[in-house]
């Protein structure tokens, strides 16, 4: 999980949802409707009169269009922006670099704005590959206000993707083929939200009563302390205790079933062996983590690090802070035997974000963030696993 990330780069804006088709069709009661409708619904709570920003690409249209009529049927008002993989590119390998530093006007514009922001995260991760990393971190560090913004404003923001949306080159980075992932993704969305919401609260009760972490697993061994920290729970469903909250509470990602927490500031010594990584769509085997006082000192790998040894270096302050701790409760999405594939929301799953928090309750707004997904470690909670070897504890 991250913050939704970039300019929007508009290149098409139309109010009130696309004129495709007939207009005097009638829409049936499709998998997408439905889709459409329980985002719109339960994860966003749009209401009436409710500004609804809806991001995307040319590729999602269908979706678009059908979110869209779903928050018009509850009397919101949507606003449709479109992007690409291409434009994110060419804005800046074409456009000149004394223009980087610029507020992106339309943006702030928007989250001043849009009482929601439902964006499709289509994107692929690798398009800006070998792009120059200053440029990028300048572009990132503009935007800053666009994210202050929409936390201090309460945007419910319900970002649909996670890191599984099935895209032909995702599932070939996960050795997997594009109908393998879709189904993936399609499990993860259809899990069961009652369950979701009963194992996300009990697991923050626990969190929220508890002092030190201890992440232990092959080549892991990280201690930090979370007492007093705000315990966040995306389980799909946006509920009032969470509106109340306000800010990153009010945050959710599709598929869901996660559970997180930030660090004490300072805290956090250790190391951790991840298996597996992705940067920018590159894989990275063997990716060596140390820790002292919850600051990184020391990153190796034995294959894929330079690219984000680049974007780091490039980075701005807070980037070496740990993020936040992230525990994945969905049952429903499971990894195959002999895939890549990696997930924040898998059960079991524990992730350690590096960088950006403020997603995560947490004050740290470096546009910088990498996670670090830990299958089959262990997480115990003041001396009691949450966690065992990689699956949920009772």
């Amino acid at each position: 999980m991250s913050p939704h990330s970039g300019w929007s780069w508009i290149v098409v804006a139309l109010a009130g949802g696309l004129s495709v088709g007939l207009a005097d069709e009638k829409r049936v009661d499709t998998p997408l409707v439905r889709l459409a409708r329980g985002v719109v619904t339960s994860s966003a709570g749009v209401r009436e009169d409710d500004r609804v920003h809806l991001s995307g690409s040319p590729a999602d249209v269908d979706l678009l269009e059908e979110l869209a009529v779903a928050a018009r049927q509850r009397g919101g008002h949507p606003l449709i922006t479109l992007t690409s993989d291409r434009l994110r590119r060419r804005m800046i390998a074409d456009v000149p670099a004394r223009f980087d530093r610029q507020p992106p006007l339309f943006d702030l514009t928007l989250a001043k704005t849009a009482d929601v922001l439902i964006a499709v995260e289509a994107n692929d991760e690798a398009a800006l590959v070998g792009l120059p990393a200053e440029r990028m971190v300048a572009q990132q560090k503009a935007a800053e206000g666009v994210y202050k913004t929409q936390l201090k404003r309460s945007v419910r923001a319900v970002m649909l993707g996670n890191g599984l949306y099935p895209a032909a080159t995702r599932a070939k980075r996960f050795k997997l083929t594009e109908t393998q992932l879709r189904r993936i993704y399609e499990a993860g969305l259809g899990a069961d939200s009652s369950a979701l919401q009963k194992t996300g609260a009990a697991l923050q009760t626990v969190l929220s009563r508890g002092k030190e972490l201890h992440l232990t697993g092959p080549g892991t061994d990280l201690k930090l302390k979370i007492e007093t920290r705000p315990v966040l729970v995306s389980d799909g469903v946006l509920t009032p205790d969470k509106v109340k909250k306000g800010g990153a509470a009010v945050w959710t990602w599709l598929p869901a079933g996660e559970v997180y927490v930030t660090p004490v500031p300072g805290t956090g010594d250790g190391k951790v062996l991840v298996p597996v990584a992705f940067w920018e769509g590159q894989l990275i085997r063997k990716l060596e983590l140390s820790f002292k006082g919850g600051k990184l000192v020391v990153m190796t790998a034995e294959s894929g690090l330079d690219r984000l040894q680049t974007v780091y270096k490039a980075a701005g302050d807070g980037k070496d802070q740990i993020g936040a701790i992230d525990i994945g409760i969905n049952p429903a999405v499971v990894s195959p035997r002999d895939s890549l594939l990696v997930s924040y929301v898998a059960a079991g799953t524990v992730t350690i974000a590096l960088g950006n928090n403020t997603w995560a309750g947490g004050d740290n707004g470096v546009h910088f963030g990498l996670s670090c997904h830990l299958p089959g470690c262990t997480l115990n909670v003041d001396g009691k696993a949450v966690v065992e070897e990689g699956k949920l504890a009772p």
